[in-house]
């Protein structure tokens, strides 16, 4: 290696850098923004297709309802509150087919009713025998 080389290789590139003609320098990061400029629209087309197609389907949103089920919904929407009643009363049945029992129809144990009734205090149970039932004081 020529001694002072590295004192004077500054100066030496900086005196070929002048002689060279000064070439236009293109920055990578452009090209890599453009990509994701692109890569960004693409994705914004698709979801906006997408919802284009869904808005603007044949038949609009109501197209998984048949005219025969619109018919049973204008139907039902007729039917009075006391009519409901009455058919649920009459034909209640549970989903092994057998008729439903009314709650006072079952028979419940002693032990049955105190455990349901643990956390009311005994005043508000008197309180409510003696306003729906008219019965005497309850013995502790």
């Amino acid at each position: 290696m020529p001694e002072g080389y590295f004192e004077s290789f500054p100066e030496q590139m900086l005196e070929k850098a002048k002689a060279e003609p000064s070439a236009k320098i293109v920055s990578m990061s452009f090209a890599k923004r453009i990509f994701r400029y692109a890569a960004a629209a693409v994705v914004i087309g698709i979801i906006a297709l997408g919802a284009w197609i869904w808005v603007k389907r044949p038949g609009g949103v109501d197209n998984s309802i048949s005219q025969a089920d619109k018919d049973v919904l204008q139907k039902v929407q007729n039917i009075s509150d006391s009519e409901m009643t009455n058919y649920i009363e009459n034909s209640a049945l549970t989903a092994t087919g057998e008729k439903m029992v009314a709650s006072a129809d079952i028979d419940m144990r002693g032990e049955d009713a105190s455990l349901m009734l643990a956390d009311i205090p005994d005043e508000e149970l008197q309180q409510y025998l003696e306003q729906h039932n008219g019965s005497k004081p309850l013995l502790n």
